[in-house]
Order: C-alpha cells, then structure tokens, then sequence
C-alpha cells in the first residue's frame, strides 16, 4: 500500500500549536493518527530514513522517548543527515538542530552522530565558501542555463 508521511508539511508543529492553543483532545487525536501510521508503514516493510525522522518527532511529542531514540538511530543507519521538513517550501531542518530532538542528545550514540553532523556541516560550509571564491564558481555562473 501507499506509504503516508507522518509528521510532513508541518504536522507536527500543528500538533503542538493545537496543543499551546488549549485544543489538546484534537493534538492528541492527532498525534495517535500518526503514530498508527508509522506503525502500519513499518509491518509493510523498510522506510526511507526521512520517515523515520518524522516518526522519532513524533513519538518525541508523544513523550516516549524510548520509541523516539530508536527511529531516529533507525535514521541514522538509514544515512539520514538532512530532513526537508517541508518540501513544498525548501525548508531543511538539521536533526541536531530540531528542538523536538535536542533532548535525544543526552544519549551517547544521537551525541556523537550530532557532533559528526555539525562538524560535516562546518566542512561543507568551508568547501562551499572556497568554491564560491574560485574562479570555476564565476565561470559556471556566467554560462547561460540550458533549455
């Protein structure tokens, strides 16, 4: 069957902003709803690592953060480093970044990963602005785009 993406295009911060509204009866029937999904997805075979992100989101709401820390080192053996937490709009969220998961990091093995995602980040960031400075940049920039 199809696979429906928990936690995409905002659900989980409309969880929470049903919540902070005094609407908890529908945060929580909504946060239920996704958990069911992840749970249905997964009897149905493997998941790509950016569900698995959404799901460790999930269940960080929920406040089970024993399901929490195990999809998202699930993301990690996945090789998930990026989230696009909304497509439609270009945002990226950075695990180590998302204030859903911060409080994961207390754990040795999610520690160590966000340490490596940092330092990958500040590496590429480095290989980006040298790039950027390189003759070969102006270059590429100055051809036409193809049809």
């Amino acid at each position: 069957g199809a696979v429906i993406a928990p936690g995409g295009s905002g659900e989980v911060e409309a969880q929470l902003a049903l919540r902070q509204g005094g609407r908890t009866g529908e945060a929580q029937a909504l946060l239920e709803t996704s958990a069911r999904i992840v749970a249905r997805a997964r009897r149905e075979g493997p998941l790509p690592s950016w569900f698995e992100l959404n799901a460790a989101r999930i269940e960080a709401v929920r406040g089970n953060r024993a399901a929490a820390l195990a999809a998202l080192l699930r993301a990690r053996d996945l090789g998930a480093t990026r989230q696009w937490s909304d497509a439609d709009l270009g945002v990226v969220r950075w695990p180590d970044q998302d204030p859903l998961l911060a409080p994961l990091a207390s754990d040795p093995q999610v520690a160590a990963w966000f340490r490596q995602m940092a330092a990958d980040r500040a590496r590429e960031l480095r290989e980006t602005e040298a790039l950027l400075g390189s003759a070969k940049v102006a270059w590429l920039l100055a051809r036409p785009l193809a049809a």
